[in-house]
């Protein structure tokens, strides 16, 4: 143990701030004996070292992959739609035609063939 009873108490925070700048290297020991000071500043700096990345780079991936996902979703969408669309303008055109197939057949067949006729409803 050291001495303090003539010396300033150490700053916690002068100690973190000398083990970031220092590299590990302890200019004033805050205790002897066990496990040696400057292996541990030196083990605590290399862990920041390491998990400072891992807490910064996952989030904006992650996002970044979201972000492809409900474009690529938003893409798929508006091809269903377009396709949805074309369908139902050609079933319009389908309909369309079969009523002037039915305009041309009543105004040539003089009254003949009361009937429906070919024309039903399309269901796709």
């Amino acid at each position: 143990s050291t001495d303090w009873t003539d010396k300033r108490a150490p700053s916690i925070i002068s100690t973190f701030i000398d083990m970031f700048f220092g590299g590990g290297r302890v200019k004033t020991p805050l205790w002897t004996g066990g496990i040696d000071q400057e292996l541990l500043q030196q083990l605590m700096l290399a862990l920041a070292v390491v998990c400072i990345p891992l807490m910064l780079i996952p989030k904006p991936l992650f996002l970044y992959i979201r972000h492809l996902m409900l474009k690529n979703a938003e893409k798929a969408k508006v091809k269903k739609g377009l396709q949805a669309s074309l369908l139902s303008d050609q079933q319009y055109l389908i309909v369309e035609e079969q009523k002037e197939e039915k305009k041309t057949q009543h105004s040539h067949g003089h009254g003949h063939g009361h009937g429906h006729g070919d024309l039903s409803l399309i269901h796709i």
